[in-house]
């Protein structure tokens, strides 16, 4: 057989195969129950994962919070721990922030209520022996004070935390925020430094997130008024020596506009920092959201990429949260409507080949619900991605809250944009599989134009052509196959047994579509490029 004849027969095969659902692993607590908002906040180290229950709490401490520990074995999670505060109290919001790093775990509890005062906020450390999980410490600032919310973030890296406070009050301003350092030497854990920037002003809200690598910790300041305008939001880079940490850098998008909220989310993976702007108005519309890639050389950071989804709307805040491992970068948009369910959430995951990103995958729940708000929180570790969906509700009850895990280890697919908007936005097609032969997958054609013919175009080569106001990335009609969209604008189907013969190919995906709401009556999906192993 040709490799033409091969990529019709794929390109038909796609038709009558029901899709293969792309495989993931939802966590639940063991005692779920509503209200708990499981999945608030979520950290994934290695095979330790964890996940923040904010609302969780008997009756008489609601609100108290808690947070489960998760363990994998070969592809299985189960739970291993479920930690709660030595002092709990009604409403403290014990999970509301979580990391982890080796076996040592910090939580936070920003409402909790103590000497500093009513809503002052604190964070708990917990180690691992053996199985067995204990509470090490519980860490205040040293100048708390009512209303800080200390814990409001946390961060972790071996013996370093660092525990962002947005609403800290100091001689910066109301809300002007700080974050707080605290080191470990043979497990008594002590306030190392109180950091705050050189150009604190109120309402900056510097510490709303936070992050840390090695000797380097990134804070989000989201309401910082730049020279970018009011709310454009930055992000500030310390660094340590000995114990003494000096601001290096403060980080602003390159287009940067009054009320991005650059710093809601934050990350860094050693040279790399990961922000989002969840509030940023592009093509996709206003507020589909951005998330900004920084590096470091030397001690001089720069810009480095702009990430956006490719099939970006209006109030998608893609940007909500982010996560950053080496070179993937995990972004959530915590309002995306996928499938049309309002508010169900997406994440994107993207991975960087030397200078230049990609979109590697969409992820969507499989049994995403309207208002689920998957990607509340995200993180990543390696191969692994981790979800949190703190409104999903199931059989614990509304809100009960979930997370999901997926493995990208050996996802052959990446996503290249070059979409172009149609009656529904921008047409989005998705691949599912390994494409190891004889296994199942699919690609998924979502949000186009219903009921409306549809021009599937496959090829083995990438030459991107003008078409129609738009780009096809395939080669022109390398292998084309005219079809039609269903009343919801969606063409599913994909493959019983993925051929031989094809190995160490890369094959290129995209839709054209006839669309009378589109520039020049056609839409176009993304374009996707799948990697044969």
């Amino acid at each position: 057989m040709t490799l033409r004849h091969a990529l019709q027969s794929l390109a038909i095969a796609c038709l009558v195969v029901p899709i293969a659902a792309a495989q993931e692993i939802k966590l639940t607590a063991s005692d779920t129950s509503q209200g708990d908002q499981f999945g608030a906040a979520v950290s994934v180290d290695g095979q330790t994962a964890v996940v923040g229950a904010p609302g969780d709490g008997p009756a008489e401490l609601n609100g108290a919070g808690s947070a489960y520990v998760f363990v994998r074995s070969g592809s299985r999670w189960t739970e291993a721990a479920k930690l709660v505060a030595s002092d709990p109290s009604l409403n403290d919001t014990f999970g509301e922030a979580v990391a982890v790093s080796g076996d040592t775990v910090v939580i936070g509890a920003p409402q909790d209520n103590h000497a500093g005062g009513l809503d002052a906020g604190s964070a708990y450390v917990f180690v691992r022996n053996g199985g067995a999980w204990t509470e090490q410490a519980k860490l205040t600032a040293s100048d708390a004070s009512a209303s800080d919310r200390f814990g409001w973030s946390v961060a972790l890296a071996g013996d370093i935390v660092v525990i962002g406070v947005p609403l800290d009050d100091h001689a910066g301003g109301a809300d002007a925020g700080s974050a707080y350092v605290f080191a470990r030497s043979d497990g008594v854990w002590t306030e190392q430094a109180h950091l705050l920037t050189t150009d604190t002003a109120p309402n900056d809200r510097l510490g709303e997130s936070v992050a840390v690598s090695g000797e380097t910790a990134v804070l989000g300041a989201p309401g910082d008024d730049t020279p970018d305008g009011f709310d454009a939001g930055s992000a500030f880079v310390f660094v340590r020596s000995g114990a003494l940490w000096t601001q290096q850098a403060k980080l602003r998008a390159a287009d940067a506009a009054p009320s991005d909220v650059l710093g809601v989310s934050v990350a860094i993976s050693g040279d790399t920092v990961l922000a989002g702007a969840y509030a940023e108005d592009n093509e996709g519309g206003l507020a589909a959201g951005s998330a900004y890639v920084f590096v470091r050389s030397g001690t001089a950071w720069t810009q480095q990429a702009k990430l956006m989804a490719s099939d970006g709307t209006v109030f998608d805040l893609f940007g909500s949260a982010v996560a950053l491992s080496g070179d993937r970068a995990v972004v959530g948009a915590l309002e995306d409507d996928p499938a049309g369910l309002p508010k169900a959430g997406s994440m994107y995951v993207y991975h960087r080949s030397g200078t230049a990103w990609a979109g590697e995958v969409k992820l969507v729940a499989s049994d995403a619900a309207a208002f689920d708000e998957f990607s509340e929180s995200v993180a990543v570790s390696g191969e692994t991605v981790l979800s949190g969906a703190w409104m999903d509700g199931h059989a614990g009850g509304s809100f009960a809250g979930s997370a999901y895990v997926y493995d990208m280890a050996g996802v052959p697919w990446t996503d290249l944009g070059s979409g172009l908007a149609g009656v529904a936005g921008v047409p989005r097609l998705e691949g599912h599989g390994t494409l190891l032969a004889g296994t199942q997958g699919a690609v998924e054609l979502t949000s186009a134009a219903p009921s409306s013919l549809a021009l599937l175009v496959l090829a083995s080569g990438s030459t991107p052509t003008p078409f129609k106001c738009g780009t096809l990335v395939p080669v022109p009609m390398a292998v084309s196959l005219l079809l039609s969209t269903n009343a919801s604008g969606t063409i599913t189907g994909g493959w019983s047994s993925w051929p031989g013969g094809l190995s160490g190919l890369s094959l290129y995906f995209q839709y054209a579509l006839q669309d009378a709401a589109a520039v020049c009556g056609v839409s176009l999906s993304n374009a996707l490029r799948a990697d044969v192993p």
